[in-house]
């Protein structure tokens, strides 16, 4: 694992690693846009693992 924290800006993902993880994120506001926030999760096998289910999930059922 190359760097320790994943980021991910979307609430809706953030949810989704939080459901499948049980992982709580820390939410930062965002240095990008006003009253935004990002969503920064410990970088793990498992995180990577749920990366990948939700996106084959996303792929599979969005048309």
């Amino acid at each position: 694992m190359e760097k320790k924290y994943y980021v991910v800006k979307s609430l809706m993902l953030a949810n989704g690693i939080t459901f499948i993880t049980g992982q709580k994120p820390f939410v930062y506001d965002s240095n990008q846009a006003e009253n935004k926030h990002v969503y920064s999760f410990v970088n793990s096998l498992e995180l990577q693992e749920a990366l990948t289910i939700l996106n084959d999930a996303k792929d599979r059922l969005k048309k």
